[in-house]
């Protein structure tokens, strides 16, 4: 069986038609045109009843699929820096830090202090402990 490329048309601008994107949509779809070229001689072959065979390609179909979404989905997550305490707390407000935390600004950072005090700053591990560690 001879299997002919096709042209495919994006939808998505060219802007985004990167050259990786547009290799790795050529490989899947290569991959799918080689699948059904398989499926079909298999089924000329005549080995396996057509059901079996069916059912056994779709799935492994489906697991091709779901892999490429997800490894597509990882691709494009964003990493996003985690904010400071200084910058948390600077934001809220003092009933909104009570409503938080149970207690006043002044009691937390005094209750912080003692801890501090009593296990040690390395175990602590203030934020600016670990600043200056860095």
């Amino acid at each position: 069986t001879i299997i002919t490329a096709m042209t495919i048309r994006s939808s998505t601008p060219k802007h985004r038609q990167h050259p990786s994107n547009v290799r790795s949509r050529k490989k899947a779809m290569l991959k799918c045109m080689i699948s059904t070229a398989l499926y079909r001689e298999i089924l000329l072959m005549q080995e396996m009843d057509a059901d079996a065979l069916e059912q056994t390609l779709l799935s492994y179909m489906k697991k091709q699929k779901v892999s490429a979404i997800r490894k597509r989905a990882a691709g494009k997550r964003r990493h996003r820096q985690r904010k400071s305490w200084a910058a948390f707390e600077s934001n809220l407000t003092d009933r909104q830090f009570r409503r938080y935390f149970r207690m006043s600004r002044e009691c937390f950072h005094d209750l912080c202090r003692r801890i501090e005090e009593n296990v040690g700053e390395a175990q602590f591990k203030s934020e600016a402990y670990l600043l200056s560690r860095r």
